[in-house]
């Protein structure tokens, strides 16, 4: 589903070239608060993980990450398991932080770039195909530029969790402008199927992400509901003052969650699927 009015791609395209996005502060609703800080170690064990999981398949050859930014993910890879690896990246400055590591970068849109027809044999879009104007059509691409047998990597945002009933800062989960599109389990699957995908690897996942995004903080085996002034109270304690049935709900969700009595209390998607 769409989430905001779409921009022109110009537009779209200025959002990101904007330090601002990667670097975005403590207080800002939308962006990374600090990507080299807090992301690029984790982008980076991730490569290395998913290289590990290509390996196991056997597959190598011709990699291609779209909206890469400063290219960790990439190294992890080719660091380790011999891809030949290149990145897509809007971000002038990421793309120049890339290549200082030696990682083959082209910047610009990845809808407007001409690439040769199934040269690659893996394509990985990690937090991106909700950043596109036109996702269906970017899954089109993307399935033309790859070799026959080739893998895809997806992760995304689970636009059908319960999170989003019951989160206190909307934008924080929505990120109006950047998050064009919002994808349920069975709308990436008609997708993917359209386009001849075959689902191999499907997780939901980022639990504690998605408690931290409702206000809840989980201290070891200790739940607080945190309020926008930052004031911590026990699960507990709410549910035995407080009667109002949106908090009831939001208790319940969480506790039922926890107990493993839904699945559906995650804040991403992955997905790992072959072109057939």
């Amino acid at each position: 589903m769409s989430s905001f009015p779409i921009l022109d791609a110009e537009t779209i395209k200025d959002l990101y070239i904007e330090r601002d996005y990667l670097f975005s502060g403590d207080k800002a609703p939308s962006g990374y608060r600090d990507y080299l800080k807090y992301n690029a170690k984790k982008m980076m064990n991730y490569g290395l993980a998913f290289g590990r999981f290509l390996k196991k398949i056997k597959f190598k050859g011709n990699l291609l990450e779209i909206g890469c930014a400063y290219g960790y993910f990439l190294r992890g890879i080719a660091s380790s398991y011999g891809w030949d690896v290149m990145g897509i990246e809007v971000s002038p400055q990421a793309a120049i932080h890339a290549r200082k590591m030696g990682l083959s970068i082209k910047v610009g849109m990845f809808e407007e770039m001409q690439l040769e027809a199934e040269n690659f044999d893996c394509i990985c879009m990690n937090d991106v195909l909700e950043h596109m104007k036109d996702p269906v059509a970017c899954l089109g691409k993307v399935k033309d530029l790859l070799k026959r047998g080739g893998i895809l990597l997806l992760n995304l945002p689970n636009g059908g969790s319960d999170v989003r009933l019951f989160t206190r800062n909307k934008k924080i989960l929505f990120s109006p402008h950047y998050h064009l599109h919002f994808f349920q389990e069975g709308t990436i699957r008609r997708i993917l199927d359209r386009f001849e995908f075959k689902v191999i690897v499907f997780k939901k996942k980022d639990c504690l992400l998605a408690l931290r995004i409702m206000g809840v903080m989980p201290t070891g085996r200790v739940l607080y509901y945190v309020d926008t002034a930052g004031e911590k109270t026990k699960i507990s304690r709410l549910e035995k003052c407080r009667s109002s049935e949106y908090l009831r709900n939001a208790l319940g969700l969480i506790k039922d969650n926890l107990a493993g009595k839904k699945n559906n209390f995650t804040q991403t998607m992955r997905i790992i699927a072959q072109k057939t």
